[in-house]
């Protein structure tokens, strides 16, 4: 219980400072969720932690997401993390926005991107579309049909089963045609050089 109660008071101050701050600063919604569900989560993950979760995420909101927790929490007594996120997402993050970041995922190919650039896009889209990459299989499916054509080749050939394996090949491939396209050193002038 003490180790529960010192991770509900971190999780708290953090928001405060990180996610509190953020909302009174007007930054946008979406930020704001994204950082109040990491430190909520980083603090409390574990079993049976779900009522702490949502009574540290009510206890952080302040101002006028303090007064619609109040007006509907008779209403909703006894819900768990899930729950809260799902009333807190109608309420804050509409349901268009949310569309809209599906619809991006969707058509995320990695384009211009380096392979690290395109999986930190991937990464922050992909929450909004849990259906496409639930399962790690479909994740690296998702991940490795959008990637340039010459490094999906090298990289797809390999029939790899999970997303971290699939990335880090890519980041592989990247590397070495990046090495490759390199033109080329000419040895026997160096090593006259060295003797």
């Amino acid at each position: 219980m003490e180790l529960l109660l010192k991770r509900t008071f971190q999780a708290l101050s953090t928001f405060r400072d990180i996610g509190g701050s953020a909302l009174r600063m007007n930054q946008p919604i979406e930020n704001c969720i994204v950082s109040f569900k990491l430190h909520v989560k980083k603090c409390l993950d574990g079993p049976g932690n779900t009522n702490s979760k949502v009574q540290l995420g009510t206890f952080a909101l302040e101002d006028a997401t303090r007064r619609w927790w109040m007006l509907i929490r008779d209403d909703n007594k006894g819900i768990d993390w899930t729950q809260f996120v799902e009333l807190f997402y109608d309420k804050y993050f509409l349901q268009c926005a949310r569309d809209r970041k599906v619809s991006e995922f969707e058509e995320l190919k990695q384009g211009n991107m380096t392979v690290a650039e395109y999986e930190a896009k991937f990464t922050k889209l992909d929450r909004f579309a849990p259906y496409m990459v639930g399962i790690d299989y479909k994740k690296a499916r998702k991940f490795e049909s959008c990637l340039h054509n010459d490094i999906q080749e090298r990289v797809n050939v390999l029939k790899l089963p999970t997303y971290v394996d699939v990335l880090d090949q890519a980041l592989i491939s990247e590397t070495n045609m990046a090495n490759q396209s390199k033109p080329p050193t000419d040895w026997k002038n160096k090593r006259q050089g060295f003797f």
